[in-house]
């Protein structure tokens, strides 16, 4: 099994959660295994009021899928010299018992020849298929690391949020915020960053998922999560080994 670690700690961080637990008398409290400042203090921020039920995503051929929720990711190049982004999308006829499909008919000359049993599926997608946001990243490789960091952009996660907040989907949209981070912690375990790994000359060992200075603040201002900083201003967020 791999190991996979949340960072929460010093740094910017350190510094907005002090700031944070000074205004609140000293309370604070671990939740979803990160120091998360106590927001029932903190009337006048913009906290998410409650917590959705807490996404189990699995992966799914090269995606992830909560089966229950049905909120997918995938991560999408379209060129190989071209950063990827990850597109989060709700489907409301995915289900356990339907989280793949056959290649459609029109799409079958791609296969020709092929015996049944190796023409590969797809992600199931229904016509009903909403994509909800796109995240974009930055991917590099430095000394056996693959780094994605998420690229938000002046505006951070505010239209991201606001999307899957006007999607009235049960359990996720309540909380937008909340599910972002619940969603971004998933990343890493994206089956195509193993792909990407594979696909450098150098040895990759490891897939770290960091987060922009905005965007963590976004969730620390909405959910009160704090995290740990780096020198370069990207805060490192969750990683994992690589899967062989």
């Amino acid at each position: 099994m791999n190991a996979l670690l949340i960072k929460t700690g010093d740094g910017l961080g350190a510094n907005l959660f002090a700031a944070a637990r000074k205004r609140s008398n000293g309370s604070c409290h671990a939740a979803a295994a990160c120091r998360t400042v106590n927001s029932a203090n903190y009337g006048q921020r913009n906290w998410d009021k409650s917590m959705p039920a807490e996404l189990s995503f699995i992966p799914v051929l090269s995606s992830l899928v909560d089966p229950k929720r049905q909120v997918i990711i995938k991560c999408v190049q379209i060129r190989i010299d071209e950063n990827p982004y990850i597109e989060i999308g709700y489907d409301p006829m995915i289900g356990p018992d339907k989280l793949t499909m056959p290649i459609p008919q029109h799409l079958r000359f791609l296969v020709e020849g092929k015996p049944e049993r190796a023409v590969p599926r797809l992600l199931f997608k229904s016509d009903a298929y909403n994509e909800l946001a796109k995240i974009f990243v930055k991917a590099r490789v430095a000394t056996g690391v693959l780094r994605i960091t998420v690229d938000s952009g002046e505006h951070g996660l505010k239209y991201a949020a606001g999307f899957i907040e006007r999607a009235g989907i049960s359990g996720v949209s309540e909380s937008p915020y909340q599910a972002l981070r619940e969603i971004l912690s998933a990343c890493v375990k994206l089956p195509a960053w193993d792909d990407m790994a594979k696909a450098f000359s150098e040895p990759v060992h490891k897939i770290c998922f960091y987060l922009d200075v905005q965007a963590a603040r976004d969730l620390f201002a909405n959910t009160g999560t704090v995290f740990d900083t780096q020198p370069a201003g990207e805060i490192l967020f969750v990683e994992r080994e690589v899967r062989s």
